[in-house]
């Protein structure tokens, strides 16, 4: 049995910096009361474990990744550091319990990637110039109307996201990766732990801390292929506000496998607006694009080389 937790960072709507360098693994440090609280609330809710039948099936193993953003390191250790106050390190064999931030080229949690640029840890972006500024835009005409699901200012750039539709056309010099890259990356993150870990007689949980935007990506994509709703513009919006538009810190979606061809998702995972089973066909389909038509590779090289010229 498997169950995937992606889930966003505990920290407000900032992006990582990119082009900065000093971005190293060991980030640790102490959040604030309330973000502690929610990292606590989600660590329960991952030792509680899984519905399996009529009884809940606490996990054999724990496997905590997050992206090279301080942040998501921040979120992920105090996770660690409470797992392991609940769950003593001695009921978990070597092996069991790990926290390992992902840096390289195959880091699929979110947009962001880090890469050495001339003897320096640079977190890349891997969004378009123009992705980003549709983000800002949608984000301040949406906080200004203080919409029913807007918690804090800015935070629903997505939705400016949604105007481009999952397959945005590219312009020259505007290289980045589209909507549905971003959630096929997520997918794809996910398909692999599925390999990896469902076909075994334990319970693995693994928790993926990305950032702000990321998830509702991947659950916009997965709610779109399994409804087959389309992509069009006033499609993706009115779905992105359907689901409740941005997740609130460490929310985030659940995603079951137990050893079926079929998938369980509950999102948002606190306070599910779908719980929906779908065949495990759909990840297989966001793993196949990605690799067919995924984009992440060169544009991460051409990031790269524009960091190395300019530094």
């Amino acid at each position: 049995m498997y169950t995937a937790y992606i889930v966003r960072h505990a920290g407000g709507c900032e992006l990582p910096k990119t082009g900065n360098v000093n971005v190293h693994r060991d980030m640790w440090g102490g959040l604030q009361p309330e973000q502690q609280g929610l990292v606590n609330g989600l660590a329960s809710n991952v030792l509680i474990g899984s519905i399996l039948g009529a009884s809940r099936m606490g996990p054999d193993e724990v496997h905590i990744s997050c992206i090279p953003d301080e942040m998501a390191v921040k979120t992920a250790s105090n996770l660690r550091g409470q797992i392991a106050q609940v769950v003593p390190f001695n009921q978990f064999r070597e092996g069991q319990f790990s926290v390992t931030y992902v840096s390289d080229e195959e880091n699929l949690l979110g947009a962001y990637v880090r890469q050495n640029i001339n003897g320096s840890d640079v977190v890349i972006s891997l969004l378009a110039p123009s992705t980003i500024k549709n983000m800002n835009k949608a984000g301040e005409i949406l906080s200004s109307k203080q919409l029913p699901y807007q918690e804090s200012a800015g935070l629903d750039g997505i939705l400016g996201w949604c105007s481009e539709g999952f397959d945005r056309i590219q312009e020259r010099g505007d290289a980045g990766i589209t909507l549905r890259e971003l959630g096929a990356r997520i997918g794809y993150f996910v398909k692999n732990g599925i390999d990896q870990y469902g076909s075994l007689s334990k319970h693995v949980a693994e928790i993926g801390v990305t950032h702000p935007w990321a998830v509702e990506t991947f659950a916009l994509l997965l709610y779109s292929m399994h409804h087959e709703s389309g992509t069009r513009q006033a499609t993706m919006q009115g779905m992105f506000q359907k689901l409740g538009g941005t997740l609130k810190p460490l929310d985030g979606i659940k995603i079951v496998y137990t050893s079926r061809d079929k998938i369980f998702a509950a999102y948002p995972m606190n306070r599910p607006v779908f719980a929906l089973e779908m065949g495990l066909g759909i990840l297989r389909n966001q793993e196949e694009w990605l690799r067919k038509d995924g984009v992440s590779k060169p544009v991460q090289k051409l990031r790269a080389e524009e960091l190395a010229l300019n530094s």
